[in-house]
C-alpha cells in the first residue's frame, strides 16, 4: 500500500494539516464489508479546533464521499471496493464550522483486512500441516479476518532414535485435522503433544520362551509395563539384561526414556537313569551316549541278556516289550530292562531198560 505525506495550509487558521495512509495497520471492526483503508493526520492545534471531514472518491480531486469523523486524527474507511484505488483528503472544521481547504490528497487501494496468526506446537519445533502445506513450528501466516484454513497435524511424529510425539489436543478444541475461521483479533494455535518411549523385547535365545510385550511397542512418558517372560518346556526363565536386572518375573517396568529388555532363558538338562533286573541278567547299551539330554532329544535302548538270560520287557518309563526303545526326553527319566532267567529240560534215562538208576541233585523238573 502506498503511502503518501506533505504539507498543505489549511486557509482559515494556516496551521499545517499532514494526511498519510497508515500501511500495514488494520483498526478492525466485529464485521468487515469489502476492502478498507485506515488514514492518520497531523492534529491542528487551535483552540477552538471542533473537528475533521474525511472525503474520499475514485479520482484525484474529485471526492464522492465525505464523513464527519469528529475530533479524531485516524479513521478507517471501510465498506471500499477491494482492489480499487482511492484518493483522500482530511479538511478540519472549527466551532463555528468554519472548514479549511483539503489537505494533501493520499491515495491507495482498499484491501480486506489481515491479522497476524501464530501456529506452534508443545513442544515446539515439531511439524504441522498448513493449508496442505507442511510447516516446522512455530510458524507465523497473515490471513484474511474471516478467511477459512485448515490445520493438522502428523502423529506420531519421532524426535530422536526412540523418542516420538503422539497428538493429544489443538487449543482451540478442534480435531487433529480441522478448519478455522480467521478471528478479528490475533491468535495463537498450539497443537499438544505427548511424549512416547519406544520399548524393545527379544529372548535370548528366542526358542526359549515368550516375552510380553515383544519387538517394538511405545508407551507414554511415565506408564508402567508389565513385562513377563515365559519359558517353553525345557527351558528355565534365568533373568533379565538390557533396562531390566534381576530375575523379578512379571517385571513392573517405567517408561522414562527409551528402554530395551531381554529375557533369558536357560535350556534344561535331564538324566536318564538305565539298570536291569535282576542285577547281572544283562546289559543296556544307548544311543547317543550321553550324561544328560535336553528336552525332545530321542534316545534309543537296546536290551542285551546275559548269557541264560532272555528279555522280557520294560519297565518304568519305558513299557512294551520292543527292543530296542525310543525314548523321547521331557524330564528326568529312570527305564528298567527286564530279564528272565532261561529255563532247561533234563532228561534222564538208562539203556537198556531195567539196568539201573539214575539220580540226580537238585531233583528238579
Amino acid at each position: 500500500m502506498r503511502s503518501a505525506k506533505m504539507f498543505l495550509f489549511d486557509l482559515w487558521r494556516l496551521r499545517p494539516l499532514v494526511i498519510s495512509l497508515l500501511a500495514g495497520f488494520i483498526l478492525f471492526s466485529s464485521v468487515v464489508s469489502g476492502g478498507e483503508i485506515r488514514i492518520a493526520w497531523d492534529p491542528n492545534t487551535e483552540p477552538d479546533l471542533a473537528g475533521y471531514k474525511v472525503y474520499w472518491g475514485k479520482t484525484s480531486r474529485t471526492y464522492e464521499e465525505s464523513i464527519d469523523v469528529g475530533n479524531v486524527t485516524t479513521y478507517v474507511l471501510s465498506g471500499l471496493t477491494k482492489g480499487e484505488t482511492y484518493f483522500i483528503a482530511v479538511t478540519a472544521y472549527d466551532t463555528e464550522n468554519n472548514e479549511s481547504d483539503f489537505s494533501n490528497e493520499v491515495s491507495g487501494a482498499a484491501w480486506e483486512p489481515t491479522q497476524r496468526y501464530v501456529i506452534t506446537t508443545d513442544p515446539p519445533g515439531l511439524q504441522v500441516i498448513v493449508d496442505g502445506i507442511p510447516y516446522s513450528t512455530p510458524t507465523d501466516f497473515e490471513w484474511e479476518i474471516g478467511s477459512f484454513h485448515s490445520l493438522s497435524v502428523l502423529s506420531p511424529q519421532e524426535a530422536t532414535p526412540g523418542v516420538r510425539y503422539v497428538f493429544a489436543s489443538w487449543n482451540d478444541g478442534g480435531g487433529q485435522s480441522h478448519t478455522v475461521s480467521a478471528p478479528p483479533s490475533t491468535e495463537t494455535y498450539v497443537a499438544s503433544f505427548e511424549i512416547e518411549y519406544r520399548l524393545v523385547g527379544s529372548m535370548n535365545p528366542p526358542s526359549g520362551g515368550t516375552l510380553t510385550p515383544s519387538g517394538v511397542s511405545w508407551y507414554r512418558e511415565g506408564e508402567g509395563v508389565t513385562v513377563l517372560a515365559v519359558p517353553k518346556p525345557g527351558y528355565t526363565f534365568s533373568g533379565w539384561a538390557g533396562d531390566i536386572t534381576g530375575g523379578t518375573n512379571p517385571y513392573n517396568l517405567v517408561m522414562t526414556s527409551p528402554k530395551s529388555v531381554t529375557a533369558q532363558f536357560t535350556q534344561n538338562q535331564y538324566v536318564l537313569n538305565v539298570s536291569v533286573s535282576p542285577a547281572g541278567s544283562g546289559v543296556v547299551s544307548r544311543s547317543p551316549e550321553k550324561a544328560t539330554y535336553v528336552y525332545g532329544e530321542t534316545v534309543t535302548l537296546t536290551a542285551q541278556p546275559a548269557l541264560g538270560y532272555s528279555f522280557s520287557g520294560w519297565s518304568g518309563d519305558g513299557s512294551g516289550t520292543s527292543n530296542p526303545l525310543t525314548v523321547t526326553i521331557d524330564g528326568p527319566k529312570s527305564v528298567t530292562a527286564q530279564f528272565t532267567q532261561n529255563q532247561y529240560v533234563l532228561n534222564v534215562s538208562v539203556s537198556p531198560a531195567g539196568s539201573g538208576v539214575v539220580s540226580r541233585s537238585p531233583e528238579k523238573a
